[in-house]
């Protein structure tokens, strides 16, 4: 049997730039404060501020940041008429779908750009099936400590927001702060003020001070950074901006399939042959592994997999990643189908036997959770 995949930190949830979405409210003060001193800040724009204390680091800079950081700050209060007490309701998934240009990393031709355009929400629908899958919002052992209160949580590449305002909600005693390239699907709540967000970006190096989180959470970039990426900026900041005794948790998944039929199997090796071609790693988690022990001071690095049912047989989760990966591919037309030597039309029909395939073969999509813990005298937040 083959074990191919196709894009699924794209699939579930399309693909769109990771480095690249959202917006930010906050109901503290004492990060406007240093933004607003801060020459390396270009844009803020600050309204309907409380006194509630953040302490969140002023924009830092050094040999990673080779760019002026752009910091853009709002305040997006939610309208009186919106109910978004129930974050897994599908029409609230639908209200806040909204289209985003995609942002390449890496040059590449006309219809190379399909691969990243016109696609919607990579993260409503993700975090709903990550979250079915895994049956938490994460896997580090601060449970506790994070009800108790007093951690600092970084989101990074946050998407619409959705696992830092639950994350918040549930945790009202610590802080936490989301970072991504862009603001246009960004819409937190923030009901206890206990969570903000910076429109930065991550290859710019994180504009935050050394050992500043006790906790970092990052999901499904993998298909929007190249592995020269990985290696010589995204691991360094994140290790470099968690405390000692603190965790790192990425959570990602590689372009593989399991029990892939032929046509799956074909139209996703096209689909990793048009990544390699733009310089990213579609089977990267291995790599991120060794990439977090190779820093010399992560410790218990380890990782879990779990299996993402596709096709009609397992219900509303299945067929969301099902649709979602379809989506996916249909997006990708044109480049896919001139790597493929095939005409566009041929390729549609090939998009049509995916589902059946699916069903057939009982196809699944691997994820993983990889979790490691900074090292310190105690290894103990």
């Amino acid at each position: 049997m083959s074990t191919e995949s196709i894009a699924l930190g794209t699939p579930i949830f399309a693909l769109s730039n990771p480095m690249m979405s959202h917006a930010i409210p906050m109901k503290n003060t004492d990060i406007f404060t240093l933004l607003e001193n801060s020459s390396e800040t270009s844009l803020i724009s600050v309204n309907s501020l409380s006194n509630n204390s953040f302490n969140t680091p002023a924009v830092k800079t050094g040999p990673l940041f080779s760019h002026k950081p752009r910091v853009e700050i709002k305040v997006d209060l939610p309208s009186d008429d919106e109910n978004d007490d129930d974050l897994s309701s599908p029409v609230l998934v639908a209200r806040r779908q909204a289209e985003i240009e995609a942002i390449s990393q890496v040059e590449t031709d006309a219809d190379e750009s399909h691969i990243e355009e016109n696609l919607t929400n990579r993260k409503e629908p993700n975090h709903m099936i990550m979250k079915h899958i895994w049956k938490s919002n994460y896997s580090a052992p601060i449970k506790m400590q994070l009800f108790e209160g007093g951690l600092k949580v970084l989101d990074v590449g946050c998407g619409t927001g959705i696992w830092l305002d639950e994350m918040a909600a549930e945790n009202p005693r610590s802080t936490f702060t989301g970072m991504d390239v862009n603001s246009s699907l960004f819409k937190l709540e923030n009901k206890n003020g206990n969570a903000g967000f910076f429109v930065y970006n991550l290859l710019d190096g994180l504009p935050f001070g050394d050992n500043t989180f006790d906790y970092i959470h990052q999901s499904f970039l993998n298909l929007y950074l190249t592995e020269k990426q990985w290696k010589e900026t995204v691991i360094k900041e994140l290790v470099r901006v968690c405390k000692p005794g603190g965790y790192i948790e990425l959570i990602e998944s590689d372009l593989q399939y399991i029990n892939a039929g032929e046509t799956t199997h074909n139209l996703n090796r096209s689909f990793r042959s048009a990544y390699k071609r733009r310089g990213i790693n579609p089977v990267m988690c291995g790599h991120l592994i060794r990439l977090l022990e190779e820093t010399n001071v992560m410790t218990n690095v380890t990782i879990e997999e779990r299996h993402i049912p596709l096709g009609s047989r397992k219900g509303s989760i299945s067929k969301m990643a099902t649709e979602g990966i379809i989506k996916s591919l249909y997006s990708a037309r044109n480049v896919l189908s001139r790597l493929m030597k095939i005409t566009p039309e041929e390729y549609d029909k090939l998009c049509k036997t995916i589902g059946e395939e699916y069903d057939e073969n009982k196809t699944k999509i691997p994820t993983c959770r990889i979790l490691g813990q900074k090292i310190s005298d105690n290894h103990a937040i």
